[in-house]
Order: structure tokens, then sequence, then C-alpha cells
């Protein structure tokens, strides 16, 4: 399907007095989206509802990309002027992928650090009342009512190759959506089972079974978006939170198993289910993932902890133990390194076993200088994630002491 479109596009130039005039502009262009029949884009995964059997969530899949039905407009409304989605398609929101707001975002953060004296023309319009009830900020309505780019003098000699980079990004967003059989659908995670300890806060022993998706290991199902601070991949909401693990949707029989090796217990009677049409649809490797997501847990708890020594009498002190950061921190490095080479390979957690090892005993002797222990800790998160790594087919040994231990 092909439509015309006025993407925003920031463009340089110059002032009279010759300093860099940067401005958000609108500029006509036309753009694809991809159409697929229903045999081209097989069902792969339903979310049902066990107690009503009502299908809450059906999910095709194309080339890996798995989609979901756009609920909120009508086919021939999609586009129009009032649409949701075109809303949705500057604010992000309904979206699991980010919108033109978040690219325009960016890109003034991005000329703030080298520029902090001046800004791009043209992004702070005041929306009206309808626009903000609407779900509208000033971001999103500065992009939808930038002038339109005309020929002025003071536009700079790469103005046309900045447009079609903004063309571009445009495309890139786009392609999250398609239509299948005339009906639109948007780009989602695929599907997958957690498993919840508790409730956040509650000191209730038990288990949660739930449905939700692998939003937990990427940022946008379209993309890698890696932290320029730690070169880390920025993972989703709450990734790193304790008292969780995920499954794949045809795991639910391990699920079962590593609840009650676990001693969570099991809920024999989860409110949803979801149903496999296609288990090749299945992109990832779950252990895999929570293997790198508890590494990433551990680091993140080691560099918490390290934030929290204090020196006393010369001495660095934890918990008013005595420590010894430098191996800490040592530990820390080496894990970090093998997480970032596993994020340029995706070649398996061979490489992590040993940093992961080494760093964990450190860190959990550390924990134990702590005068209260909560409810559920990091030890427990650990020592369950040990169960389900016990619980694999193959098991990879780590070898100790490959890294400053102390």
């Amino acid at each position: 399907m092909r439509f015309t479109f006025n993407h925003p596009a920031v463009v340089t130039g110059t002032w009279e007095n010759g300093h860099v005039r940067r401005e958000l502009v609108r500029s006509a262009a036309d753009f694809e989206i991809a159409e697929y029949s229903s045999a081209e884009a097989p069902l792969t995964f339903e979310v049902r509802d066990q107690t009503s059997n009502e299908t809450s969530l059906r999910i095709r899949t194309v080339g890996g990309r798995h989609y979901k039905r756009w609920r909120w407009d009508e086919p021939s409304t999609m586009f129009g002027t009032d649409s949701q989605f075109l809303r949705s398609l500057y604010n992000g929101r309904e979206l699991e992928f980010s919108g033109i707001e978040a690219l325009v975002d960016a890109e003034i953060t991005r000329v703030k650090s080298f520029d902090g004296y001046r800004s791009i023309e043209n992004t702070e319009r005041r929306p009206f009342k309808r626009e903000e009830e609407a779900g509208l900020g000033p971001l999103s309505v500065s992009c939808m009512k930038a002038p339109t780019l005309k020929n002025w003098q003071w536009l700079g000699p790469d103005a046309a190759t900045e447009v079609a980079d903004w063309r571009d990004r445009t495309a890139a967003i786009l392609g999250n959506v398609a239509f299948v059989d005339g009906i639109p659908h948007v780009r989602t995670f695929e599907p997958c089972y957690r498993v919840s300890h508790a409730p956040l806060g509650s000191s209730r022993k038990g288990v949660i079974i739930s449905v939700d998706n692998a939003s937990f290991y990427a940022k946008e199902p379209d993309r890698t978006v890696v932290d320029p601070a730690t070169g880390f991949e920025i993972l989703g909401k709450n990734a790193l939170m304790i008292g969780l693990h995920n499954f794949a949707p045809t795991e639910f029989h391990d699920m079962r198993s590593f609840c009650l090796e676990s001693g969570w217990g099991f809920d024999d009677r989860p409110r949803q289910e979801i149903v496999t049409h296609d288990p090749s649809a299945v992109g990832l490797d779950y252990l895999e993932m929570e293997t790198v997501r508890h590494a990433r847990m551990l680091h993140d708890r080691a560099g918490q902890m390290i934030k929290l020594v204090v020196l006393r009498d010369g001495a660095e002190v934890f918990c008013g133990q005595p420590v010894d950061t430098h191996i800490l921190q040592a530990q820390m490095d080496a894990l970090r390194i093998s997480l970032l080479s596993w994020q340029s390979d995706r070649n398996g957690t061979d490489k992590l076993a040993a940093p992961f090892e080494d760093l964990l005993e450190h860190v959990l002797h550390w924990e134990e200088a702590r005068p209260t222990k909560a409810t559920f800790d990091i030890s427990d998160q650990m020592a369950s994630f040990k169960v389900r790594e016990d619980m694999s087919p193959v098991i990879v040994a780590p070898v100790a002491g490959a890294t400053p231990c102390g």
C-alpha cells in the first residue's frame, strides 16, 4: 500500500550572522506499507482466557517478525487526520516501538550535547486543549504543524541529504506496520509465560503465572538500542527486577517443573494460556536470554553495592564490614566484557559462565554483611536461576577463579 505522508525533518543552514541554523520542517514523500495475505502471514500465537475461552490476542508472523492487529481504527480511516494511529505514529502511545516524536527528541538531545546555546527551531509549539486531550504533547504537535519545506535562501548545501535521511527514519517506523487481508497490524514482541514469586512489595509466599511478552529483553521489537554510557543494550521495563522468570510459549511444562523444583509452588490453573500454532515461530532461546538478564542483574547489583561503600579510618566499609572494591570492580569489568561480547556475537553464553560465577560469589559474600534480609533477595533469585540451569539438558560448568576473587 502506497500513501503520501508529510514527515518531519531537521534541516540546517546559516543565520545572517553566520551561525548554524537548524529548523524542524515537514516534507511530503511516498511510503510503502507491506501487504500480506493470511497465508503469507499465518496465525502463530493466541492468548486465551482459561475461564471464558475468549481470545484476547492473536499474533501473526512473517519472516520472524511478529504482528498484532491494530484495534483502534478501521482500515479506511487508519491514515486519516483524526485517527488514533496517526497520533500514535507521533507520540508512540499504544505502540511497542518508538514514534516520530522520539526521533526528533533524540535529535534535540544530540544537538544540545555539542551546541548548548542554539536549539532546533519550531520544536516548542504549544498544543491546543483538544490536542492535549488526544494525548499530543508539544513535540508531537510541533512535528505535525512544522512549516512545509521550501527553497529558502538560508538552507545549506546538505538540505536534500538531510531530508532524505529523515524520510528513511520515518520509513523505518512505518516498516513496523503491515496489512494482512486488508486489516492493519503493528509489530509486537512474541508472547511468553512469566513466573512471579510474589506480588511486588508482598511478603506472601506463592507464585503467579501470567502471560506477558519478550519486551523484557529489548526496548523495541524492531531494533536494538544501546545505552551510550555503558555500551549495554537497553532492556525493557523492570527487566532487572528480582522474583521473576520468563519461559517460551512452548515451555509450559518446563515452567511447571521449575516452579516445583525451586519450591515456589505452582498454579495449575493460570488465568491465561498461550496457544502456539507454529512452534518454529518462537524466535528466542529463553534460557540464553534469562542467563544474560541474570548477568545484567548481577552486574547492576554489584554497581549499587560499590556506591554504598564508605571510607572509615582509611578503609573501605560496606554495611559495617571491610571490603575491597578493586576486586569487585575487576570482576564487574570482566563480566561487562563478556556481556558486550555476547551482544556482538549472539553465539551462546559459555563465555559468561566464569565471570558470572566469580562475581556472584563475591556479591553474595557482601550480601551477608547486610543487617537485615529481605523476604526475597538477590541470593534467592540466583538460587532459583541455578535450579533452572540444572534443569537444562546441556549444562556448561563454569571455571571458577577465571577472574579475581576475594
